[in-house]
């Protein structure tokens, strides 16, 4: 009789033990639903506040719409990244004008020489390598990289598929490029439709002086220090001192129609946070000063750490 009452007690207390388990299985799983459902709310928080966010850009960018259609440093839309309060988060917003950049879509065309002597500056200057440059030229070049196997070799492999790239981004793919060069080569270069010409304004000093090399030193000069004390207020007047300054109104070959002093082109870099969660949304987009000055997006992308 004991023996039997100690079998039933064993029974029960693995009976006990499995539905404890079961239950404590059943309780995580909830447990981790719950924390999944969790984060994709917030994941769908996030995505809100950032479209919040890049509502805000034609109101940010509304400075950099003037009448003669100048755009530089000194207006409200370069200043440092904004950062506004929304519904139990942070939103903020970063512009930049991408037109003060060299346009790497420029390489597109290999017989372009002030294109190629331009960059071949630039590189020198900010300690790019050539040989990257003729990576990126080739890789932008219509046909491709004609090293294709260095590509198709790669893990997993890759195609480039070769012609004007839509995003810089997409030149992390090029042979020879690293984190480190890629951070260097986003401060100064684009890519932009190919017959995007350079802001004067807003262009860097290492751009400026590869860009204008080939006016009269005296003149690069005197655009460097002005662009120092201000911001320059039209290409006509450029060209009116170099014949000034040449003597020659013979002037066709300089690269007049590759620079300009507005702009029309802008990323924006949005930033939200969300108790303890960020999401970063990088943005480019274009001013169309035909469409009553209307802001289209034209690329979007998250980015990740």
């Amino acid at each position: 009789m004991r023996r039997d009452r100690g079998v039933v007690l064993i029974n029960a207390l693995v009976i006990v033990l499995v539905i404890a388990s079961v239950a404590a299985a059943l309780l995580t799983r909830a447990e981790s639903a719950r924390q999944r459902a969790t984060r994709a709310q917030a994941a769908e928080q996030l995505d809100l506040y950032l479209d919040a966010a890049e509502a805000l850009l034609p109101a940010l960018l509304d400075s950099a719409v003037t009448g003669d259609g100048v755009v530089h440093r000194a207006q409200e839309w370069a200043r440092g990244g904004r950062v506004f309060e929304i519904d139990r988060g942070l939103v903020s917003v970063e512009l930049a004008d991408l037109q003060g950049r060299l346009n790497v879509n420029w390489l597109s065309r290999s017989d372009d020489a002030y294109a190629q002597d331009t960059f071949a500056r630039l590189f020198d200057a900010v300690d790019l390598p050539r040989s990257l440059l003729r990576e990126i030229g080739e890789f932008v070049s219509p046909g491709g990289p004609r090293n294709i196997n260095a590509y198709l070799r790669r893990d997993p492999a890759v195609q480039p598929r070769g012609g004007a790239v839509a995003v810089l981004d997409e030149l992390k793919l090029a042979e020879g490029m690293t984190p480190e060069r890629f951070a260097v080569l986003a401060r100064h270069v684009a890519a932009l439709p190919f017959d995007t010409p350079l802001n004067l304004n807003t262009a860097s000093e290492p751009v400026l002086r590869a860009a204008l090399a080939p006016l009269p030193a005296e003149q690069v000069t005197e655009l460097l220090d002005a662009l120092r004390r201000g911001h320059l207020e039209s290409r006509s007047a450029i060209r009116n001192r170099t014949i000034e300054l040449l003597e020659t109104e013979d002037v066709d070959h300089l690269p007049f129609e590759r620079i300009t002093v507005g702009s029309v082109w802008f990323e924006a870099r949005l930033a939200a946070e969300l108790d303890g969660r960020t999401a970063v949304r990088r943005v480019i987009v274009q001013r169309d000063p035909g469409q009553g000055e209307a802001v289209r997006v034209r690329f979007r992308w998250a980015e990740y750490d």
